[in-house]
């Protein structure tokens, strides 16, 4: 994922610095900031919405679902 954040931004910089190639660097820049957002998608963004949902009883999952959504969002406050 730090990889084509690295990528996402290099292409930016490079739009800016080339005017005349600016759409074709844009598209990569773009392309790999959706290539960040799947894998974050696919690896941590998963455990906030998933193991809540197994670890509590039936009785309380909604309510611990929804904790663990709150931690989350803190969560993703402080980064």
């Amino acid at each position: 994922m730090g990889i084509s954040m690295f990528l996402a931004g290099g292409f930016s910089r490079l739009a800016q610095d080339n005017p005349d190639k600016a759409a074709g660097y844009g598209a990569a820049g773009a392309a790999f900031t959706f290539v960040f957002t799947f894998g974050f998608g696919a690896t941590w963004l998963t455990i906030p919405w998933l193991y809540p949902a197994e670890i509590f009883p039936l009785q309380v999952r909604a309510k611990g679902n929804a904790w663990g959504v709150v931690g989350w969002s803190i969560g993703n406050g402080w980064t």
